[in-house]
């Protein structure tokens, strides 16, 4: 929601270009720019991947020097990129928002999980929603992954492999686990993703989780200025910065850790060319013994300073 606001005030405000990321015909998620605002309904949706930004920043800069204005969104470390290749005088022409970011995943690892499937169905798979919205047992949840292929078959579940992988981090960047930007300051214009943590201080808003809520944080005063005149076209409202920084929300606080079989899973699956579903299988088998080791482990502590109290 926060991202399709603000790519129509753009749009209205007569800004010419809106940069986000996109999948092509072969599932490879890239940056790419439209001009027209019908087409931003392919950046809509999370990406697990990482996105090639292969000539957008050389683009975008030949455009500025144009007299253009651009909207460009995407994960800290790429607004940062671009912003360091644009001269001062033409920044006024950009607007810079930075997603919340988990961390990219290993656009090899996605395409071997692809080529799984699509091997196991006989099938091309033409599009991958994550998070996408469904019902389950009257209820609307966020939490599907929804996979379609050419032949009519939609596989949709809550406990996909993929988007456990790519949640605890075994496909993930290396720079990743050192991310500068997981912090508040994020980095652009403006920070935005999901609100998640807020019922904590707004419990009223609990039935509105599964909809979206969206986190917008702005960095600079053009960042502050879209985020007041969103209000003309979104319910905004103003809380305190420490609603947003919880432990619902990791990534504002510090880097995810790197789990210790990314680097074999990573080889396994992207250079040895092994079964994706085993290796998930096996490694979400070893992520659940590690989080049942780490609770004990807690209560223990918790037991021991209660007895020494």
């Amino acid at each position: 929601a926060a991202f399709v606001g603000i790519a129509e005030l753009c749009h209205t405000n007569g800004y010419d270009t809106i940069y986000g990321a996109v999948y092509d015909k072969n599932l490879v998620v890239k940056h790419e720019g439209v001009e027209q605002f019908s087409d931003i309904q392919k950046m809509i949706c999370s990406k697990y991947v990482q996105s090639d930004m292969n000539t957008v920043f050389t683009e975008i800069n030949a455009k500025l020097e144009q007299g253009k204005r651009i909207l460009f969104v995407g994960t800290p470390c790429q607004v940062d990129g671009l912003e360091s290749t644009i001269q001062k005088k033409y920044r006024e022409q950009v607007l810079t928002v930075a997603l919340i970011c988990h961390g990219v995943a290993s656009p090899m690892a996605f395409k071997r999980y692809i080529e799984e499937i699509e091997n196991k169905y006989n099938a091309k798979v033409i599009n991958v929603r994550f998070r996408d919205k469904k019902l389950i047992d009257g209820e609307l949840s966020h939490r599907f992954t929804t996979i379609l292929l050419d032949n009519g078959i939609e596989l949709s579940s809550t406990d996909n492999l993929y988007t456990l992988m790519f949640g605890i981090g075994t496909m993930t960047r290396e720079s990743c686990f050192k991310c500068p930007f997981a912090s508040p300051d994020g980095a652009g214009d403006i920070t935005i993703g999901d609100f998640w943590g807020l019922t904590e201080k707004k419990p009223e808003l609990l039935p509105e989780v599964s909809k979206g809520i969206s986190l917008l944080i702005p960095h600079t005063e053009r960042g502050s200025a879209i985020c007041k005149a969103l209000r003309n076209n979104m319910m905004v409202e103003r809380v305190p910065l420490e609603y947003a920084v919880n432990p619902y929300q990791k990534q504002l606080i510090q880097p995810m850790d790197c789990p210790p079989d990314r680097e074999k899973f990573l080889e396994n699956v992207t250079v040895k060319n092994r079964g994706y579903q085993k290796l998930a299988l096996s490694a979400k088998r070893k992520w659940i013994i590690r989080g049942y080791i780490y609770a004990i482990k807690r209560r223990i502590d918790r037991f021991t300073r209660k007895n020494k109290k």
